[in-house]
């Protein structure tokens, strides 16, 4: 079976919603509060997830990386909550958008089956691990003699990425993107310097962990759309236009969902796909003329 799985609900469009909301499972009200929910981001989204739920009856922990919450506005807002909400204000209610967003009835059913999970254990190999990995990684930023600060190799990722993984894009600029990000990567972890102490607040601390992680996710998206051979929305590939200069699809083999695996390298990331199958609509090409 496919590691990526929608869970999109048996039968004819028009019946789905009612046949999986009668066949769906729902938590008794005084069961909620035996549940812990981790809300990540407070903009209109998860502010108004966080509120929702929190209103439900289950604990909630609502999350930001800012040093305090702020409104923001993302897709998660416009398609999922808003949706959910019926936020028609936004135009983004149910009626202008299709019945597949976060709703009451599917939190309850996802949330279910660890009604009697508990609280989890950090008595295990896999949270020493990880403990141990963030320990390691906090340790050796501030200990690291080296000489650049973190926003030098964030702007060297930044120009990388502007320059030939933006956009537009062509196989040539991404691979040599590929290659770029990984000396960057290479010389972040020799040559940077943290200052301050790993027992207080500490924004650079902060943002070097972060950078670490773009340095990551940097090589990743290259490596996506090196693989994607297709031009689609905001994903341009030079070598994948019409005649006139417009994005081709090639909706034959990219019609699928995809998601890659972290292993521990981006170099070792593998690709899962789940493709999208089109029962009640028929594929076109959008145009911009």
């Amino acid at each position: 079976m496919s590691v990526l799985d929608s869970k999109i609900p048996e039968g004819p469009l028009k019946d789905k919603w009612t046949n999986h909301k009668n066949k769906i499972n729902v938590i008794n009200p005084s069961n909620k509060r035996l549940i812990d929910v981790i809300v990540v981001g407070t903009g209109l989204a998860g502010g108004a997830a966080a509120a929702s739920l929190a209103e439900l009856g289950y604990n909630v922990k609502s999350f930001c990386y800012q040093d305090s919450p702020r409104r923001a506005h993302s897709i998660a807002a416009q398609g999922g909550i808003n949706a959910a909400k019926n936020y028609q204000g936004d135009g983004d209610s149910t009626y202008r958008l299709f019945y597949d967003t976060i709703n009451p009835y599917t939190v309850g059913d996802y949330l279910a089956s660890d009604i009697r999970t508990g609280a989890i254990p950090t008595n295990t190999p896999e949270f020493d691990e990880a403990e141990k990995a963030v320990t390691d990684q906090i340790n050796h930023f501030i200990n690291n003699k080296g000489t650049k600060p973190v926003d030098y190799f964030h702007r060297r990722l930044g120009k990388v990425m502007w320059d030939k993984v933006g956009m537009s894009r062509n196989p040539e600029g991404l691979k040599q993107a590929i290659e770029e990000i990984r000396q960057i990567r290479k010389d972040f972890w020799e040559n940077v310097r943290v200052p301050g102490t790993a027992d207080s607040m500490n924004p650079e601390l902060e943002k070097a962990g972060r950078v670490a992680d773009f340095l990551e996710l940097g090589e990743l998206f290259a490596r996506d759309a090196l693989a994607r051979e297709e031009s689609c929305g905001g994903h341009f590939r030079e070598d994948h236009a019409t005649e006139d200069g417009e994005a081709a699809r090639d909706d034959a083999n990219f019609a699928h969902v995809s998601a890659w695996e972290y292993k521990g390298d981006p170099s070792e990331a593998v690709l899962h796909i789940e493709p999208l199958v089109y029962e009640n609509i028929e594929l076109k090409a959008r145009s911009y003329k």
